[in-house]
């Protein structure tokens, strides 16, 4: 097995898991922080990740339409928190996406334009003001249209898109649970249920029919 902590593991379409963590090996083989197994637990070797950093935690995994990875990492002053990889665990140099160095991502939603709602533990993405919540462009730009309400939790653990765009953030404090409008703007229609008040929502899914698991 892996030698350290799993955080995200995300099943593909051809059955195969692909795992993040902070974990260096899986039964001896190297397999720095990312890797990909077949559906009897061997692992695939096709994808061997390429790291420009060690030490870092991966957070969370998204995949997008052409194969590509994205990875959120928690992050030291010099590191960004948002890498892209190819399919084969490549680095992708050429898209870089930064949550505020020193900071943690926790988790990641794609668009269906493809643009990535970021949340965790951050104050700016680049030079844009950014509390915990940031939408980027497939570039890795911080969006500019997107402009999120104050949210009061400085850590934000989980998001997941509704099927209308809105946007629904789980966090550590009162309220725990928000939505927001596709513009980041809060949505006043949304009442954040008393029972959750003074606890931490940790992962958020939006079901078919709209309600929240």
């Amino acid at each position: 097995g892996f030698n350290n902590t799993v955080s995200e593991i995300i099943l593909r379409t051809d059955g195969k898991l692909l795992v993040g963590g902070l974990f260096g090996s899986y039964n001896g083989e190297s397999a720095t922080r990312l890797a990909l197994l077949n559906s009897n637990g061997s692992r695939d070797s096709s994808l061997q990740s390429v790291l420009p950093f060690t030490g870092n935690l991966l957070y969370d995994i998204e995949l997008m339409p052409d194969g590509r990875i994205i990875a959120g990492f928690d992050s030291n002053v010099s590191l960004n928190t948002v890498y892209v990889f190819d399919a084969s665990g490549s680095f992708d140099q050429t898209t870089r996406a930064v949550a505020t160095a020193g900071a943690e991502v926790l988790d990641i939603a794609q668009q269906a334009d493809g643009k990535l709602i970021v949340v965790g533990k951050f104050q700016y993405s680049g030079n844009a003001a950014r509390r915990s919540v940031v939408r980027l462009n497939t570039d890795g730009s911080v969006d500019p249209t997107f402009v999120p309400s104050s949210f009061p939790s400085y850590q934000i653990n989980a998001v997941a898109l509704a099927a209308d765009g809105k946007i629904m953030l789980g966090g550590n404090s009162d309220p725990v649970l928000a939505r927001l409008n596709s513009n980041g703007s809060n949505d006043s229609s949304f009442s954040n249920p008393y029972i959750f008040q003074n606890y931490s929502v940790r992962d958020l899914v939006v079901e078919p029919d709209g309600k929240l698991l």
